[in-house]
């Protein structure tokens, strides 16, 4: 399945075809409605990994947690408290 899914995802992003596009979305949206219904800590995850084409630096609060959780030494304030 997964060599399938890379050869249609290969296939819709080399094409340039807005309508490959279209239900290559359409899929995705399905599939992520379920993932919001069903498993809403795994959609979390992944939504928050799309946020990065919104920044063009960017680190999930998942990833900036265990960077700050490695800092030496530590930081005086936490992330909550930052923002």
């Amino acid at each position: 399945m997964k060599e399938r899914y890379a050869t249609l995802y290969d296939r819709m992003s080399a094409s340039g075809n807005p309508e490959y596009m279209r239900i290559f979305g359409s899929v995705m949206t399905e599939m992520a409605d379920w993932y919001i219904d069903n498993k809403p800590e795994l959609a979390e995850n992944w939504i928050d990994k799309l946020s990065a084409i919104e920044w063009r630096n960017f680190l999930t609060q998942k990833e900036a947690s265990i960077i700050v959780s490695e800092i030496v030494p530590r930081a005086p304030w936490s992330r909550e408290t930052w923002s």
